[in-house]
């Protein structure tokens, strides 16, 4: 350490400084903010989690801040459920599968859940994807994937099923989807390792229980002979960020500058 750098306690800090005589009013601002607030715990998931290493199963519970374990159910023998390089769907002719987790507290405002999906190619008659839904399971958006000759993604909201896009891929795709307001939403959509996005804004269903976002729920209705050429694989979920921390932190920050300018003001 050079001998001539001495540490000295700041104005700043001390009691008759400024940090001192807003001292109460900083405790105030903190006391007065919600630590969590109405929004989900940020969460996280994938299928390289030791909670898969023989399969992934009902009651399979991987990863961190999410508010249940995984629920499988089929509606037949064909359909399956594994874990490898992710978690994956199975479905043959007229059979289905599906896996619903809930968010550790419903969605809040600026919070975005995201996922990524490798499709394949879906043969005629089959569809998949995700539906986010409230504490009482009613849908609340959809986003689809349709086989066929015309391959295409359909997001289903407000407005209802109309929205169509006929950019579907075959690789694997990234999902953000963020709340924006109490009902409002953006969603941004990209092939994995490309800058091509598929956008959108809309407004949740008004369903019954409300729209809070408290779920998500991943499905695959199969139209194959076989449930090895019709798989649905799923990966890498996330919950981010705290919005109350982010808040607290802005509105904290926003009280100290405007305190500051006020001192200014009257030395």
């Amino acid at each position: 350490m050079d001998s001539d750098l001495q540490l000295k306690a700041s104005p700043f800090l001390s009691p008759s400084g400024f940090a001192g005589k807003m001292k109460p009013l900083l405790f105030s601002v903190v006391c007065l903010l919600p630590v969590h607030g109405n929004s989900a715990t940020i969460a996280s998931d994938r299928a390289a989690n030791a909670a898969y290493s023989t399969g992934w199963s009902n009651g399979s519970n991987g990863g961190y801040g999410w508010g249940s374990s995984w629920t499988l159910n089929s509606s037949g023998p064909s359909g399956t459920f594994s874990a490898g390089t992710a978690l994956t769907l199975q479905a043959s002719t007229g059979t289905n599968a599906q896996a619903v987790r809930s968010f550790g507290g419903a969605l809040g405002i600026g919070q975005t859940f995201s996922m990524d999906y490798y499709s394949g190619t879906l043969e005629m008659g089959s569809v998949a994807g995700f539906k986010l839904e409230n504490a009482s399971g009613s849908l609340l958006f959809e986003f689809d994937c349709y086989g066929g000759f015309t391959p295409s993604y359909t997001m289903t909201d407000d407005d209802g099923p109309g929205w169509k896009s006929a950019n579907k891929t075959t690789q694997g795709i990234h999902i953000e989807f963020t709340l924006t307001g109490a009902s409002s939403y953006t969603i941004a959509v990209n092939q994995i390792g490309s800058t091509t996005v598929i956008s959108r804004s809309g407004n949740l269903i008004a369903a019954a229980g409300g729209t809070e976002i408290s779920q998500f729920h991943l499905f695959f209705n199969g139209n194959a002979p076989s449930t090895t050429s019709n798989q649905q694989s799923f990966n890498n979920f996330a919950v981010v960020p705290e919005p109350s921390g982010i808040a607290l932190l802005g509105m904290t920050g926003g009280l100290l500058l405007s305190a500051y300018r006020v001192r200014r003001r009257t030395n």
